[in-house]
């Protein structure tokens, strides 16, 4: 049960490094404001001229515009949700001290990234919220598994089987 307590925390650590990494490509194409601006995009059928939040039209221009963006704005969510309910099992599986905190953050995050989606203001505050709270539940899941590796140190067939599960989680 340890193994696979530990197993798990070290593949929600891969995830939640998957989440950062597309969530620091999607935040440079992210329009950190609370103004409100003239829709310009490419969908111009029904939103030409339209005033939105500039938050807002950004997330449509990294979903319409840039390469992969709404591939890319998927599979952040989809991980953040995996990474939730990772975390849940995870304090199931007697991981309490650090699961059930890492949980609120993992909350709190997608709460706050929601709310960017909208451009619903105040858009930096919610990014900071955002940024905090991610960054806050990684660090809870890299000191877990550092004190969890002292007590089990790691193998190959282990790294493997973290890297094998990793892949199975990407093709859900």
């Amino acid at each position: 049960m340890e193994r696979a307590r530990q197993l798990l925390g070290d593949l929600l650590i891969a995830i939640t490094l998957v989440v950062i990494a597309g969530g620091a490509y999607l935040g440079s194409h992210y329009a950190i404001t609370d103004e409100m601006v003239p829709y310009s995009g490419t969908y111009p059928p029904q939103l030409e001229g339209v005033v939105v939040p500039a938050a807002y039209e950004s997330v449509l221009t990294i979903s319409l515009d840039v390469p992969g963006g709404l591939l890319l704005r998927q599979l952040h969510g989809q991980y953040g949700n995996v990474l939730l309910v990772g975390l849940v099992v995870w304090a199931v599986l007697g991981r309490f001290r650090y699961a059930l905190p890492a949980f609120a953050l993992a909350v709190a995050a997608a709460f706050s990234g929601w709310q960017l989606g909208e451009g619903n203001p105040p858009v930096p505050l919610w990014f900071a919220a955002h940024l905090a709270a991610t960054l806050a539940m990684a660090a809870i899941l890299v000191v877990s598994s550092r004190r969890e590796a002292k007590e089990r140190p790691v193998s190959i067939g282990y790294v493997a089987g973290v890297l094998g599960l990793l892949v199975v989680a990407a093709l859900i």
